[in-house]
């Protein structure tokens, strides 16, 4: 007799006496059994103790379900944001009404290659690698608890197949672009000091997130340096409106660092403050006037706010990175790049790697050689002209 479990079963199998069990667990996670003399028997009898087990359950209920009971509880809250994006922005519109028996490997691996070949909208060039590799993850983990619920009979995300990774070189301002990126910056701060945020993450190499997460308790003028404590972001969900900012620890134990500032960084940064400092002055009781209006960025003493009073934006310091390289014909490096460039001058002028990883928050330096450097056109000739020098 074939002992294999059909799909949906949970874990069937024979004693030694010869009863057969049937295992499956039910929400709070403890395992539960039912018994018969016979293997269909226990099946039946496993059936009719799940009724919502199997083909009567939409693939999307269960993301849902997962979302709920076991994302949220056990992670925090900006990733929990970011999972749920991820769910209801790919994973359910495409999946979710199937029956969470019939998915199977096939289905997802052709949905995962869907993704990365083209939108549905007919935009040419498909999601980048790492966000569709980030959508196998959830598969694989969703997927797996059902298994572990006896839902489904094993997982069909466990065979889902990447292509290699392709390393795509990363645009970064030259020496000279940047010097002219920063003195445009300079220009725009009489009229919009929040710009002085991409000043700090080009000196420092700081995240987005990182660089927006600042408050004024983490600037220490008199030891010239600033401390990274949290990250803000933004992750919106379709059809839930406006995306509330997700606040949250650094990315891990080692992101959470002190760095150093320069002379010229700390005058900026006295400048910019007393500018905040004068704006929310001035308007702070219309602000409290206002029914929508959340207190709580300038209560803790967020470093980065808006003329409304809120608190700025990746969105928003993006849209004003993308004008000035327009306005300065400069390339497009996006506010990532400003990192990868500041790493990339540590390199070029010969400073120390272990040194320049800790400031990154990083816990391997052959990461940060890896990832967040780059040999620029000028310094592969100035290397070789070294070089030829030295054997002359």
């Amino acid at each position: 007799m074939n002992s294999r479990r059909a799909r949906g079963e949970g874990s069937v199998y024979r004693r030694t006496d010869g009863l057969w069990v049937a295992q499956y667990a039910v929400d709070d996670g403890r395992r539960r059994y039912v018994y018969s003399h016979t293997r269909s028997g226990a099946v039946d009898a496993l059936r009719a103790r799940q009724p919502d087990s199997g083909g009567g359950i939409r693939s999307g209920d269960w993301f849902e379900h997962w979302l709920d009971t076991c994302i949220r509880p056990s992670v925090r809250q900006r990733t929990y944001v970011a999972y749920r994006g991820e769910i209801h922005r790919h994973i359910i519109p495409a999946l979710g009404g199937i029956p969470l028996r019939e998915l199977d490997t096939a289905a997802l691996q052709q949905f995962l290659n869907n993704m990365l070949s083209s939108r549905e909208d007919g935009r040419p060039g498909g999601y980048a690698r790492s966000t569709v590799s980030h959508i196998r993850t959830r598969l694989i983990s969703s997927l797996g608890t059902a298994v572990d619920r006896g839902l489904i009979a094993k997982n069909p995300a466990r065979g889902l197949r990447m292509p290699p990774p392709e390393r795509a070189e990363k645009t970064v301002f030259t020496p000279t672009q940047q010097r002219q990126f920063e003195q445009a910056v300079r220009r725009t701060l009489d009229a919009h000091p929040n710009n002085t945020a991409l000043l700090l993450m080009l000196s420092t190499g700081l995240r987005a997130g990182e660089t927006l997460g600042l408050r004024l308790c983490d600037i220490d003028f008199d030891a010239r340096s600033l401390s990274v404590r949290r990250t803000v972001g933004r992750v919106s969900i379709p059809g839930e409106g406006c995306a509330p900012f997700a606040v949250g620890e650094p990315k891990t134990r080692l992101s959470r660092r002190t760095l150093p500032l320069t002379d010229r960084l700390i005058d900026e940064l006295r400048e910019f403050i007393h500018r905040r400092d004068a704006l929310i002055k001035s308007r702070e009781q219309s602000w409290r006037r206002r029914a929508d209006f959340d207190p709580r960025w300038i209560d803790e003493g967020a470093l980065f706010i808006t003329t409304r009073g809120g608190l700025m934006d990746a969105p928003n310091l993006r849209r004003t990175l993308a004008a000035i390289e327009q306005a300065e014909e400069l390339p497009h490096v996006g506010l990532h790049g400003l990192r990868h460039t500041f790493a990339t001058r540590w390199v070029e002028n010969g400073l120390d790697i272990k040194s320049l990883s800790e400031l990154l928050g990083h816990s391997d330096a052959a990461l940060t050689l890896n990832i967040y450097t780059h040999s620029l056109p000028e310094q592969k000739r100035a290397c070789m002209d070294k070089l030829a020098r030295l054997l002359e």
